[in-house]
């Protein structure tokens, strides 16, 4: 009998062991995708902490599972191109006799540009044709190599190549989108150029804060945009207007305005293509010690241009920045071997970092729309103080 009862509870205790192995096992590998699931449904991006609950391998993996779609992976077809005596400089996306969709730019029509590689996106919102439906007529004069669209489920892409980099100013016809193809220095008397720092899968700086991951690529993207929807800039980048007060004009070209990658030797040969007159990059630091903020600036020490040159721009860089966001003044670095965009440049050209990613309290202030708008102005002015300061533009 007692030994029957020492049977019944040896069974019972290991019965009860494997319920219980069960139990915390279930526990830990929940916890794990509790872990990743917190991480995925940041839709944010950052730098790596050592106090932070991830680790770099988790925040990479995560990262790259984040990214998008891009243009890139879809395939494009041909659309038949008609060369015609059309007004020069015109290139006429047709959408075909039968459709009925009237286009409105901002509603159902988006044109994107991409400098660095010499493409015009045009995206038709909730529409779907395809390639055999469009054609495009154009003048030889537009330098227009090819035509091709796609259709990623929502709305048709039409992607135009051209040999050299275009400005385009869109108009709407009888199922028809014009697009007058300028060149840059036919609009704009000067010349900027806005390299936003890093994007796609170069992310920069990455970092934690409160279980949130951000990067350097979106925060330079954030102060991008913001200098791009400047209503001053809006207006000289469709060649309407100059600068209050001057009889010249200026117009701002970004390198990316989305999360794409771009080679940095894309990015040195759209400057130079252009002719800037002035490239300022939009980058942010990052340190070990927590405690270092402020702002900084890089600048080409190597290449010397008489009278107004990148220690100059530097130098107006930091102020006026400094002076908007009342930030610290770190001071002017010349740049290194390492550094290609400024290694390579052969115009006035200066790197802003705007401050510390690894210093808590500069991070939230970077993730402040506000504090955005506020670095943007600080760019602006610059811009408006350098040419000033070269005495090409006189205020």
């Amino acid at each position: 009998m007692q030994q029957k009862l020492m049977r019944k509870m040896a069974v019972f205790t290991s019965v009860f062991t494997i319920f219980t192995f069960s139990i915390v096992l279930a526990f830990v590998m929940n916890k794990d995708i509790f872990v990743n699931a917190q991480v995925s449904t940041s839709g944010k991006s950052a730098y790596s902490d050592s106090k932070a609950t991830a680790s770099d391998q988790t925040i990479q993996n995560e990262l790259n599972s984040q990214e998008m779609v891009s243009s890139d992976t879809l395939t494009y077809n041909a659309i038949k191109i008609k060369s015609n005596n059309m007004t020069k400089q015109e290139v006429v996306l047709n959408l075909g006799e039968n459709s009925k969709t009237s286009l409105v730019i901002d509603k159902n029509v988006d044109i994107d540009q991409v400098y660095t590689e010499h493409n015009v996106i045009i995206t038709l919102k909730g529409i779907s044709l395809s390639s055999d439906q469009l054609s495009v007529e154009t003048d030889a004069d537009t330098d227009l190599e090819s035509a091709d669209s796609t259709y990623d489920g929502k709305n048709t892409l039409v992607k135009l190549t051209f040999s050299k980099i275009k400005q385009v100013e869109t108009d709407t016809g009888k199922n028809c989108l014009k697009l007058t193809c300028n060149n840059p220095r036919d609009l704009y008397d000067k010349i900027v150029v806005i390299d936003v720092g890093h994007g796609g899968t170069d992310i920069g700086n990455k970092s934690i804060y409160e279980g949130e991951i951000y990067c350097e690529k979106d925060i330079a993207l954030a102060v991008a945009k913001a200098l791009y929807n400047r209503k001053e800039v809006q207006t000289e980048m469709v060649g309407t207007g100059g600068l209050t007060g001057t009889k010249e004009s200026v117009g701002f070209f970004f390198t990316r305005l989305t999360d794409t990658e771009i080679s940095d030797e894309k990015r040195v040969n759209m400057a130079k293509e252009l002719s800037a007159d002035l490239l300022i990059g939009i980058q942010t630091s990052y340190a070990e010690d927590a405690a270092l903020n402020g702002t900084q600036v890089l600048y080409n020490g190597q290449y010397f241009i008489p009278g107004f040159g990148s220690v100059e721009l530097a130098d107006i860089l930091e102020r006026d920045t400094v002076t908007k966001i009342c930030s610290k003044a770190i001071g002017l670095v010349a740049s290194n071997d390492e550094d290609y965009l400024l290694r390579n440049a052969t115009m006035p050209v200066a790197v802003l970092q705007i401050g510390y990613q690894s210093n808590q309290e500069e991070l939230i202030k970077m993730l402040n729309p506000d504090y955005c708008e506020l670095v943007a102005d600080g760019i602006y002015s610059t811009v408006l103080d350098s040419f000033e300061s070269a005495g090409t533009i006189q205020n």
